[in-house]
């Protein structure tokens, strides 16, 4: 958690516009800014929407376990004890259009939200957010699919917002390594130089996914070595396994694991695809016949 924002980022940092993030155009939709607000102050963390087994576009965001405490490791929010955000803010689409910095970009908000289930061993925390961003104007979210199976894959990004500043896409040309300090919990790497920087993550990242070169998140930001921007390529990010926070290493409470959330319909899949916005396109105007395109048509829908 970091309280600075716009413009405060390291100035090896790379623009999720930029041509690095040219395959990730749907994925960087699902990628929010969070302002986490508590009577203690304010401070920022990351997010993504992520899909379920409903394919029903619920409003599911997951996050870092730690952005609901304070600096000294207690809990301000729980799923338990206390899972009222009421006033978190989260900020979508907070990203420069192109790949040089500019102006800052306007807000789009959605206020509040409910911690559905948390749990510190994999530093998880899985939220149902107020209002629904689908309802934002100029915005499409989208829903990240995900792997539980803990196979890291080949390759990846970062996607995140660092010390709150606009979206920005860090570099994986290599598996993660399969623990961080020991701790098979989490994955840890180093990123890799880019053509337009170095991205890593910073204070404001936690809670941004780690995503595979399948697509499919595989954890979210515990956190790094602090390095950052000094000397990037020596900055180790370390992420919370969703293999492990799928069952949290065999929790009984619902509210400390996430297979019951993102998998309703008990389908135990090992990995689940990203979905979009339903949507129609085609032409305006028909004189004689024309054809349509269904995106995202979930699963089993017919036309």
């Amino acid at each position: 958690v970091r309280t600075r924002s716009f413009d405060d980022s390291g100035d090896c940092q790379v623009n999720v516009n930029c041509p690095e993030g040219a395959d990730w155009r749907m994925e960087k939709d699902a990628i929010a800014r969070i302002m986490v607000v508590s009577d203690y102050g304010s401070g920022w963390c990351s997010c993504s929407l992520v899909n379920n087994t409903n394919n029903d576009n619920t409003p599911y965001v997951l996050t870092a376990d730690h952005c609901l405490q304070n600096g000294f490791g207690q809990y301000l929010f729980d799923a338990i004890s206390n899972p009222n955000a009421s006033q978190w803010v989260f900020y979508w689409g907070y990203e420069h259009p192109g790949c040089s910095d500019g102006n800052e970009p306007a807000h789009r908000s959605t206020v509040g939200a409910t911690v559905i289930a948390n749990n510190g061993s994999s530093d998880f925390a899985l939220l149902r957010l107020t209002q629904d961003p689908r309802n934002l104007a100029g915005f499409t979210p989208y829903y990240l699919g995900w792997d539980r199976s803990g196979n890291p894959g080949t390759s990846g990004v970062g996607i995140h917002h660092p010390s709150g500043d606009v979206k920005k896409i860090a570099t994986l040309n290599n598996p993660p390594n399969n623990n961080w300090a020991g701790d098979t919990n989490f994955w840890s790497l180093y990123w890799n130089e880019t053509l337009n920087g170095y991205s890593v993550t910073e204070g404001g990242s936690s809670g941004s996914p780690l995503i595979n070169n399948n697509h499919h998140a595989i954890g979210q930001l515990y956190g790094g070595s602090n390095i950052n921007c000094s000397n990037p390529s020596m900055d180790i990010a370390a992420y919370g396994k969703l293999s492990v926070s799928w069952t949290s290493n065999g929790a009984a409470d619902s509210r400390r694991r996430l297979r019951d959330w993102l998998d309703p319909q008990g389908m135990n899949p090992q990995t689940l695809d990203g979905i979009g916005r339903l949507s129609i396109s085609g032409p305006t105007t028909i004189c004689n016949q024309a054809t349509f395109t269904i995106n995202n048509l979930p699963q089993g829908a017919t036309v």
